[in-house]
């Protein structure tokens, strides 16, 4: 999984590459041309700045930036991508280990059900396997566990979905940095103009202020948007993660198992306070097993 991951941000980079090429080719050809036209690609991809005779050139830091940008942006939504498809309520809670451990925990397969914990590594599975190994401690013990583990892979996960939120702050700043130098290539063509510049050479500066600005605002959008949808389903996953292992370890409960027998048993079979010893054997069955396992 990993060397593909890999294999696919090389590819995107290459494409990438090979689309800057292209771009700047196509831009460096018309240079000797007198027209001020530009193509969409030109304005939007490649910045380049008019000369004094007629002529353009191709402004590299302006054009860097704007591929920065535009890296970023591919690499943001392939992350966005990314962490929906894995934020799905499928892979964090798999119906099919969620009905599997109910299964055996009913039957009072303890062992297998750990079993299918430690093979299930998703977040279900991770908070599940390490509550059932606290069992032998008791029912305090487990929920305990159970809160630590899920706090724990609640902000693992959200570390990873910080990328979005690191991109979308600092793409608005490269952004601005290509704002403010697009400004400086303006003013310096007046001062070079002596005070009187042609608006075709104003126009090079200041499309390079706009367009680094709107690529750093194409980046940042929908990268802050993608962190928060992610961060709300990975902390609604995690409420629900926690309500279905506390169902699964209520049998473990002795208190709650007293009360539902007291319920079930008539008044007047209820066996005298000698024989309370039994009892409490016979409600410590699940986490005696446990430990047993």
């Amino acid at each position: 999984m990993i060397e593909m991951g890999i294999r696919r941000v090389w590819m995107m980079v290459g494409v990438l590459g090979l689309t800057l090429g292209v771009l700047v080719g196509s831009a460096e050809a018309s240079e000797g041309s007198a027209s001020s036209s530009r193509s969409f690609a030109d304005a939007f991809f490649v910045s380049t700045r008019a000369m004094p005779d007629g002529q353009r050139s191709v402004e590299w830091l302006g054009t860097g930036i704007i591929w920065l940008l535009i890296t970023a942006s591919a690499a943001s939504l392939g992350a966005t991508l990314y962490f929906v498809w894995s934020t799905q309520s499928s892979a964090l809670i798999p119906r099919q280990s969620l009905g599997a451990v109910s299964r055996f925990l009913a039957a009072g397969g303890y062992r297998k059900a750990i079993k299918v914990a430690a093979e299930d590594h998703s977040f279900f599975g991770t908070v599940l396997h390490t509550t059932l190994l606290s069992a032998p401690k008791g029912h305090a013990a487990m929920v305990m566990a159970m809160e630590d583990a899920a706090d724990e892979e609640t902000a693992k996960r959200l570390r990873k979905v910080d990328l979005l939120n690191l991109v979308g702050q600092l793409a608005p700043m490269a952004g601005l940095f290509g704002t403010v130098y697009g400004m400086i290539l303006a003013f310096r063509s007046i001062v070079s103009a002596g005070g009187n510049a042609d608006p075709v050479l104003l126009a090079g500066g200041i499309g390079t202020a706009l367009v680094t600005t709107f690529w750093g605002l194409v980046v940042a959008i929908p990268a802050l948007m993608g962190y928060a949808i992610i961060r709300n389903r990975i902390l609604n996953a995690s409420e629900v993660v926690i309500a279905e292992v506390t169902k699964l370890i209520r049998p473990f409960d002795a208190d709650l198992r007293k009360a539902s027998a007291s319920a079930a048993k008539p008044a007047s079979s209820i066996e005298p306070s000698g024989d309370f010893a039994s009892e409490r054997s016979a409600d410590a069955q699940p986490n005696a097993t446990m430990a047993q396992d």
